[in-house]
């Protein structure tokens, strides 16, 4: 089960920061309706030199390392032009993902989604962007902007296991802290 999501923190001046959360556990099927686990997997990505994260869900294979490969890039300051906008930066990680798969197997092809954030200039003047893209059979299939709206909550929830993460939330939203601070566990088995 995998369960991506992000939130905007806001602070009466407006949204603050945004955040990408993902499980760890890949999974496959064996033969017949045999599951293995690892609980170790990298599903989120965040430059060391810039404001750019990613997570994904589906796939493991490809976007884990077609994504590390951009990852280091963006890190060594060679993949995005000096002031490209967030607009321009997405159409770079897509393209390079859609050079990188044409490459890939057909037969090991598999769908996934990406989330991709970003910000535009620092402190009060600060802008985030958030964008899905989806990918099935190796193309991009569909990417939208995910408005990022002035106030605390969740942007995004992908995966199988976001039905689960709904029914936290509606709990937790219906608590005595509801909307202060928005739950969140990494490794939390009821996920």
């Amino acid at each position: 089960m995998t369960t991506l999501i992000s939130w905007v923190g806001a602070d009466q001046r407006g949204p603050a920061s945004i955040r990408l959360a993902a499980d760890s556990r890949i999974s496959w099927s064996l033969s017949g309706s045999e599951q293995k686990k690892w609980d170790f997997g990298k599903k989120l990505f965040a430059s060391h030199s810039g404001p750019e994260i990613v997570g994904y869900c589906g796939d493991v294979l490809f976007p884990t390392q077609t994504l590390s490969q951009i990852f280091e890039l963006i890190d060594c300051g060679v993949f995005f032009p000096s002031g490209a906008t967030p607009e321009e930066k997405l159409r770079l990680i897509i393209e390079a993902l859609e050079r990188s798969s044409a490459r890939y197997p057909r037969s090991e092809t598999r769908d996934f989604t990406l989330l991709y954030a970003t910000r535009t200039s620092e402190g009060m003047l600060g802008r985030f962007n958030l964008y899905q893209v989806d990918y099935a059979g190796g193309k991009n299939v569909s990417e939208k902007e995910i408005p990022v709206p002035e106030k605390s909550g969740i942007l995004a929830r992908l995966g199988s296991g976001s039905g689960p993460f709904d029914r936290h939330l509606d709990r937790w939203e219906k608590s005595d802290v509801g909307g202060t601070v928005v739950p969140f566990s990494l490794r939390s088995p009821t996920f």
